[in-house]
Order: structure tokens, then C-alpha cells, then sequence
């Protein structure tokens, strides 16, 4: 359980983030 959470996470972490990155970017320069 706690290694597919991990996989999940190493799988999908990246782009959630990559995407709060950019909406903040947005935000900053909009």
C-alpha cells in the first residue's frame, strides 16, 4: 500500500506541482 502510494506519487508529484508552478506564474504576471 505504502509503495503504489509511493509510485502514485513519484508518477503524478511532478506534474501537480509543474501545474501549481505555472498557475502561480499566471497569477504573478496577470
Amino acid at each position: 500500500m505504502y509503495l503504489l502510494l509511493n509510485i502514485i506519487v513519484i508518477q503524478f508529484g511532478p506534474k501537480i506541482f509543474f501545474f501549481e508552478l505555472l498557475k502561480y506564474e499566471f497569477d504573478f504576471y496577470y
